[in-house]
């Protein structure tokens, strides 16, 4: 039984990471609409908080950043709520992220995104 639960935990940690680097690498606004939660918030650096709706419409303006690369991710699992941090790479620039993951009606979407620029 503890084997199970380790097995689950593990196939969790890796559709989370599997999420976020889908995310990161979105080439359409489907994409985001399937990972992102109605109710997501996006903590900016700048200080601003926007929604799913901002997320997705910033995203088609900008697209992803195909040079940005995950590093140093962790995920913690507590039953349907988890919490991944990291560091996002993308050419000289470094953010750190906290994101919030629910699962509801059996797959993972995200709720909260927190980001802040590390200083060189």
């Amino acid at each position: 039984m503890l084997v199970a639960f380790f097995a689950a935990a593990l196939s969790t940690r890796t559709i989370l990471i599997q999420l976020e680097d889908e995310w990161l690498h979105a080439r359409d606004a489907a994409t985001l609409e399937r990972i992102l939660a109605p109710d997501f918030i996006h903590v900016l650096p700048s200080g601003d908080l926007i929604t799913k709706e901002q997320h997705i419409a910033w995203f088609r303006r900008h697209g992803s950043n195909p040079d940005a690369r995950l590093k140093s991710v962790r995920v913690r699992i507590y039953g349907d709520v988890a919490i991944v941090n990291g560091t996002v790479v993308a050419k000289e620039r470094e953010t750190v992220f906290t994101d919030v993951f629910v699962k509801r009606d059996g797959r993972w979407q995200a709720v909260n995104a927190q980001e802040n620029v590390v200083a060189p």
